[in-house]
């Protein structure tokens, strides 16, 4: 189970992660200023 989890791949998670926390992050914004 572990070698699945390269460091490679824990960084793209976390580069996914953040990117979906940012549009989250922009759409929340967008309804609070509606």
């Amino acid at each position: 189970m572990l070698r699945h989890f390269t460091p490679r791949r824990l960084l793209a998670l976390l580069l996914i992660l953040l990117l979906a926390a940012a549009l989250v992050g922009q759409h929340f914004r967008l309804f609070e200023r509606a």
